[in-house]
């Protein structure tokens, strides 16, 4: 029996919430991380680190067509964790 459209919704809500717990966790270790370097003068950007994150990533989806967009995915949390650890 096929699931019907509002069940569908309710689950990707469900995951939408879950994702902004993990967000929020993740911004308050990027204000941390940013802290850390602040104190010893360290650049904010890495971008060999961040070039080996984003190919991590997108090796570590479980389904290959996604891969690309695991990656900007990451990127895009990336963005705005410098941001966050800039200020």
């Amino acid at each position: 029996m096929e699931e019907s459209l509002g069940t569908l919704r309710e689950g990707t809500d469900r995951v939408d919430r879950e994702l902004l717990i993990l967000f929020d966790q993740r911004m308050a270790l990027c204000r941390q991380v940013g802290a850390y370097k602040a104190r010893r003068g360290l650049p904010v950007l890495d971008t060999a680190r961040e070039a080996a994150i984003l190919e991590a990533r997108g090796s570590q989806v479980k389904d290959a067509s996604l891969s690309e967009g695991a990656k900007a995915f990451f990127a895009e949390l990336m963005r705005i964790s410098r941001g966050l650890q800039q200020q």
